[in-house]
């Protein structure tokens, strides 16, 4: 697998139609949440989300969200529903970089706590491992609606290729971009209406994001 060159991730699908709506809208990365949430999925549903997906042959990739769950867990998992990557968006051990046998996603909340320093570096390492910044809400694994802290964000964007996520929603994505500067922007809550995901904020979503990236990406060629 090779990342894409830009990255827009619809995360906390939960239904065929929302993720056929974002694969056809343009988003690279589709998430899907097994860790203990009220977007978790159960397996036959995504199996069925990744299969409607894949039909559209939009070049879009599907990622599991896991929180803490063990490496067999993830592997195993992965391979029945047919993802491409994975995220881990607990307190994970460096270590397991090791046994995971997906690329992966790695989400930090830039607390400098639960080894994330160490996660850091293994970003900056291993091409296969990329993280996604998200904000630090206490009891929370992510989906909370909060900003993450946009300053932080862009420093650690300028080494580190990265997901902005947090608090993103179709009106303020673009300044998040030109804030950020980031790989790529990943966004949940921002895209519900009474907590169901909005198939219109959705397209309004990857459309508004993959302006902003794109005009990034020119500044970025002619600076």
């Amino acid at each position: 697998m090779s990342w894409p060159e830009q990255a827009i991730k619809i995360c906390g699908v939960r239904s065929v139609e929302a993720a056929v709506t974002a694969a056809l809208a343009g988003a690279d990365l589709i998430g899907m949440i097994f860790a203990p949430s009220k977007r978790q999925i159960q397996p036959s549903l995504a199996l069925e989300i990744v299969q409607a997906v894949r039909a559209t042959a939009m070049p879009c990739q599907l990622v599991g969200v896991f929180a803490n769950a063990s490496a067999a867990e993830i592997n195993q998992l992965a391979q029945q529903v047919g993802l491409d990557l994975v995220q881990l968006s607990g307190d994970e051990d460096p270590t397991i970089v090791n046994e995971i046998q997906f690329p992966m996603l790695k989400a930090v909340r830039l607390t400098n706590q639960n080894n994330e320093q160490a996660w850091y570096d293994i970003a900056q390492s291993h091409q296969h491992v990329r993280l996604v910044v998200d904000a630090h809400v206490p009891g929370s694994y992510g989906g909370a609606g909060v900003l993450a802290d946009w300053s932080a964000a862009a420093q650690l964007a300028q080494t580190t290729p990265l997901l902005l996520a947090g608090g993103l929603e179709p009106n303020n994505v673009a300044q998040a971009i030109q804030a950020v500067a980031p790989w790529g922007v990943d966004v949940s809550s921002g895209i519900e209406t009474a907590g169901i995901k909005d198939l219109t904020k959705i397209t309004q979503f990857v459309k508004t994001a993959q302006q902003a990236l794109d005009a990034l990406r020119v500044a970025r060629r002619n600076s």
